[in-house]
């Protein structure tokens, strides 16, 4: 083993933890050495490289280019070979999307912190203000504003709700 992969993997405690939800996978070799973001760093040739993508080098040789090394067990500090997989920036992101982990996905609906109507109560205002009630009064009914109502109305406000309704008709 040549310098530079053994001093890699003196930085890797194969001990970690097994991943829950796929943990057939077998435990992950945890890096222990500096971290950016969760992330392993190494240094390689005096500049920062992430480690799991050093890792994968060195067991499957280079990524090919445009591809990412993705985590199949979601654990960003782990460097095992047989957890990291190669894929493309739009599979990355499907991967964290069907798995919930991606921070900044913005929240809709009754998961927005803000959110003080129900999806039911949501559809029940379109109805009401499409069969002609006032908004006014609506609003008043739900204690929310005739702003709200109207841009719920409009579909501003909701619009997840407003697709679904229209792909069903």
């Amino acid at each position: 083993m040549s310098n530079f992969a053994d001093r890699f993997w003196s930085k890797v405690d194969q001990n970690g933890p097994i991943p829950e939800h796929v943990p057939s996978l077998g435990p992950c070799w945890v890096w222990t050495a500096s971290r950016n973001k969760g992330y392993g760093q190494f240094n390689r040739d005096g500049r920062p490289v992430p480690a799991h993508r050093v890792s994968y080098e060195l067991a499957h040789g280079p990524v090919p280019d445009g591809l990412f090394v993705m985590h199949r067990c979601d654990n960003r500090a782990c460097v095992r070979p047989e957890h990291l997989a190669p894929g493309t920036p739009a599979e990355n992101t499907a991967d964290m999307d069907n798995k919930g982990r991606r921070i900044n996905v913005p929240q809709v609906g009754e998961s927005h912190g803000c959110a003080r109507l129900t999806e039911e109560e949501v559809i029940e205002i379109r109805r009401r203000v499409s069969t002609g009630e006032k908004s006014r009064l609506v609003a008043a009914d739900y204690g929310v504003s005739r702003e709200t109502v109207s841009a719920i109305k409009t579909g501003r406000l909701w619009k997840h709700l407003l697709r679904g309704a229209e792909a069903a008709a």
